[in-house]
């Protein structure tokens, strides 16, 4: 990814893979055009759309597209669109240590308490959310951003992944294979290799066939290549 086009005003979500993309690369936070896109991001907090008023607004195209993972592997419905992205969007902005305009502590904050299955369920099952989708984000999120407690979130969410049953294929049946595996990648916790073993032989027989070059791609590629070590 090059220093222009960064931001895509018509997509929250192309913003945000740009972005990534840039930091994967090894740019500076001091670019301009990186700071123009953490400034346009972080504009979008609260906004009509936004989850639960806190987090990050999706725009139209977003919403329209319903593709909120930059490994294009699984779609969701509107308020998935809305959480997934809000998530990543907190995410971006903990990585990059960008913090002026939007309030970082109230969002990291519900990430980590009010993103639950309801008062019961979340004590019993914390790091779960509504699917596996936005569990996977809200790792994400929780992983970038480090909040006091974050590890036994996730690893209480790392638990259930262990728990979920694979396919025939050797994916899991619940959890998005690329997007789960890149979340993971990102998770330094030690549950995490017992996870990827189980995964590994799926992942090498999908590994030689994953061809092209387009962004989505590239993101599945990262992913491929965490897990065959």
């Amino acid at each position: 990814m090059g220093k222009r086009g960064v931001v895509s005003p018509s997509s929250l979500a192309k913003t945000l893979w740009n972005l990534e993309e840039a930091r994967l690369n090894g740019a500076k936070k001091s670019d301009p055009h990186l700071k123009q896109a953490l400034g346009w991001i972080s504009n979008r907090q609260g906004k009509p759309g936004s989850y639960r008023e806190c987090l990050f607004a999706p725009t139209s195209k977003d919403l329209t597209e319903l593709l909120a993972v930059p490994t294009h592997d699984c779609k969701l419905g509107k308020g998935g669109i809305m959480h997934v992205l809000g998530e990543e969007a907190v995410r971006a902005l903990a990585l990059w240590k960008h913090k002026s305009g939007w309030d970082h502590q109230a969002a990291i904050t519900n990430v980590r308490d009010r993103f639950g299955l309801g008062p019961e369920r979340s004590k019993r099952d914390p790091g779960l959310f509504c699917c596996a989708v936005c569990s996977v984000s809200r790792w994400r999120a929780l992983a970038a951003a480090k909040p006091d407690g974050w590890e036994a979130i996730i690893a209480d969410g790392l638990k259930h992944l262990a728990k979920n049953p694979l396919t025939s294929e050797g994916r899991w049946k619940r959890f998005p294979f690329y997007y789960t595996l890149l979340g993971l990648s990102e998770i330094p916790l030690p549950e995490v290799e017992a996870e990827r073993k189980r995964i590994l032989p799926a992942a090498e027989r999908v590994y030689p066939k994953v061809k092209g070059n387009s962004q989505a791609i590239r993101f599945r590629k990262r992913a491929l290549e965490w897990a065959v070590g």
